[in-house]
C-alpha cells in the first residue's frame, strides 16, 4: 500500500534483517565496525536498528563536507562523548590542527578521553567518506586504536575500509559489513514482500 508510512516499512525491514542485526550483536570483540556500501544501501538504517536493539548508549556523529578538518572533527567527537564520562573542557582547550600540538597534545588527549568514559558505548560516525584530510584520518586512527573494552566505534562510509585498519582486522577487532552483506537474501525478500 503506497499510503503506508515509512515507520511501517522500517519495521518490516527490521523483521527481515534479524540475521545481520544478530551478527552485530554477537560481535562483542569487535572494537571497530565498518559498514561500507554505496548510497542507498541501508547503512544508516542498519545502524539505527542496531542502536534500537543494543543496550549501550549510542552516539551518532553525522559528518558533512565542512567537518573535513581535524580540529572540527575533534570538536564533534568531544561533543558526542562528553556526557559519557568526565567533562572534556580541558581537552577542548588543546583542539588544534597545527603541528606539533596536533600530534603531541590533541591526539593523545583524544585517546585519554576515550579511556575515561564511565560506561561502554557505541560511537557511530556516519558518512566518513566525506573526510579527505589526512589529519582527519589520523584522528580516526587514534580513536579506533584506543576503543575501551566493551565499547565500539562504527564507521559508515561509501568507501572501502581504510588501510590503517589492517592491524585491527588482523587482531580480530574489526567487523566489516559491505554492500553484499546489506543486500537482501532471497528468503528476506520473500518475507518482506509477503509482509
Amino acid at each position: 500500500d503506497a499510503a503506508r508510512p515509512w515507520p511501517v516499512a522500517h519495521s518490516l525491514v527490521l523483521t527481515t534483517r534479524y540475521l545481520l542485526l544478530d551478527r552485530l550483536a554477537e560481535s562483542v570483540d569487535a572494537a571497530v565496525v565498518v559498514v561500507s556500501a554505496p548510497a542507498g544501501s541501508g547503512k544508516s538504517v542498519l545502524l539505527a536498528q542496531w542502536e534500537a536493539r543494543d543496550l549501550r548508549p549510542h552516539r551518532t556523529v553525522r559528518l558533512a563536507p565542512w567537518h573535513d578538518n581535524p580540529a572540527a572533527l575533534a570538536e564533534l567527537l568531544l561533543d558526542a562523548l562528553d556526557d559519557l564520562g568526565p567533562p572534556t573542557f580541558e581537552v577542548r582547550s588543546v583542539v588544534t590542527d597545527v603541528e606539533p600540538r596536533f600530534s603531541g597534545t590533541l591526539l593523545p588527549a583524544l585517546a585519554e578521553v576515550l579511556s575515561t568514559r564511565d560506561r561502554s558505548f557505541v560511537l557511530v560516525l556516519d558518512d566518513v567518506h566525506l573526510l579527505a584530510d589526512p589529519g582527519c584520518a589520523r584522528v580516526l586512527e587514534v580513536l579506533c586504536s584506543h576503543v575501551p573494552p566493551g565499547s565500539a566505534i562504527a564507521l559508515s562510509s561509501r568507501s572501502a575500509t581504510p588501510d590503517w585498519l589492517a592491524r585491527a582486522r588482523a587482531e580480530g577487532r574489526l567487523l566489516e559489513l559491505t554492500g553484499r552483506d546489506l543486500s537482501f537474501a532471497p528468503d528476506e525478500v520473500a518475507s518482506f514482500v509477503r509482509d
